[in-house]
């Protein structure tokens, strides 16, 4: 099986732009280009797992996109 049919749509974005690989390490990732989130383990089968079980942050922020910035803070804070 194919490694873009192995892993899901990114759990914070959604998005499907997403890179697997390994380092001269041994270290394999895959990486979000979309909001730059990344998930590795030494074992690629573990690292793909990782990936498609994160639980996503959709609906547990009200009101904000998971992967946006916190708002800015006021002078008085």
């Amino acid at each position: 099986m194919d490694i873009a049919e192995q892993l899901l749509p990114c759990p914070f974005c959604g998005g499907e732009d997403f890179r697997q690989g390994e380092s001269p390490s041994g270290l394999h990732w895959v990486y979000c280009w979309q909001c730059y989130i990344n998930k590795h383990s030494y074992d690629k089968k573990t690292a793909i797992e990782h990936w498609n079980r994160r639980e996503s942050l959709r609906g547990k922020r009200q009101g904000t996109a998971p992967c946006s910035p916190p708002p800015p803070r006021s002078a008085k804070e």
